[in-house]
């Protein structure tokens, strides 16, 4: 589980609320709602919250919202 912990802040699969938080450009706190709301993917191991990257990424997309093309 350590190893784990300690390769949340690098550029690797799995990352910590503080990671996420990092990643997204969101306060801990948001984060935190989003989770207690289960409106965003995550793990729980032993107590320990983890967000794998693929799936923040493809939760991201999936929320895309395409723009309308403006005619001029």
């Amino acid at each position: 589980m350590k190893h784990l912990e300690s390769n949340c802040t690098t550029n690797t699969m799995w990352m910590s609320v503080e990671g996420l938080s990092s990643y997204l450009g969101l306060s801990k706190s948001t984060i935190y709602k989003k989770i207690m709301l289960r409106k965003i993917p995550y793990h729980k191991v032993e107590g320990t919250l983890f967000f794998n990257r693929e799936s923040i990424d493809a939760w991201i997309e999936a929320g895309k919202i395409d723009t309308v093309p403006q005619s001029y």
